[in-house]
């Protein structure tokens, strides 16, 4: 894959000289070859470079960290882009995303709104359902496995809901994640953070980012520097002795 992107590279840099030099020879309009040398530079690295122009301000005001009100249950019910995704395994569990860390912090069970579905390569949009995960008996010869099936359940039973939501802005994005009582709608806690990616191309060059040509994960910087996105919930919902 390596090889194969630095090719892309190298034909992206003949081809995009090849396009300077025609519009260079059909018009004499200094703005339009300032364009065209432009548009050749920002079509493999636009992304990148917006995520730069977009996290480094948001660093300086979106960060939030605000528990109001904390709280014992027995589980929690998850909505937004966080756990929309129900992953479908090779054996027929279902996992939704927090279903093994909520089991490991000890609640009972773990409910989300599904709008996506799949296996680890694939997903696809469904229509909005409700999954409850709860732990499951496993053989002996299944100790590796994490105890926890989801089902498709009518309504959620926990009184506590944690919404989050992600905007992609380029590389960079804002996430936030809202922690509500469902009996009073009460907004008991809060949390944002903004986050950018690194570019995941050879040499480091931004490279087509946007169509994922590179293998691998990206480095993630951001703002707080120890991201508690993933787990904040569990700063203001305790399980249930």
């Amino acid at each position: 894959m390596g090889l194969f992107i630095i090719f892309l590279i190298i034909l992206y840099v003949v081809l995009a000289t090849l396009f300077i030099r025609v519009v260079r020879k059909k018009t004499s309009n200094k703005l339009y070859k300032q364009l065209a040398v432009a548009f050749v530079i920002l079509l493999p690295s636009w992304d990148v470079l917006l995520g730069f122009i977009v996290y480094y301000p948001a660093c300086l005001f979106v960060p939030k960290n605000a528990i109001y009100e904390t709280a014992e249950t027995e589980g929690i019910y998850y909505e937004g882009d966080a756990s929309k995704f129900l992953l479908i395994l090779s054996d027929g569990r279902r996992f939704i995303n927090s279903a093994e860390s909520d089991y490991r912090q000890g609640f009972k069970y773990a409910e989300a709104l599904i709008t996506e579905t799949g296996d680890t390569y694939t997903r696809h949009h469904v229509s909005p359902v409700i999954y409850r995960c709860e732990s499951i008996p496993l053989r002996p010869d299944e100790f590796y496995k994490t105890p926890v099936d989801c089902k498709p359940v009518t309504s959620a039973r926990s009184d506590y809901l944690v919404r989050t939501n992600i905007i992609a802005i380029g590389r960079a994005a804002i996430g936030t994640v809202h922690v509500y009582n469902r009996n009073t709608n009460k907004l008991m806690a809060e949390y944002r953070l903004a986050q950018r990616a690194s570019s995941m191309s050879i040499l480091g060059l931004p490279f087509f980012n946007w169509l994922r040509l590179a293998d691998g994960s990206p480095e993630i910087v951001s703002c707080p520097e120890k991201s508690r996105f993933n787990y904040f919930q569990y700063d203001v919902l305790k399980p249930k002795r």
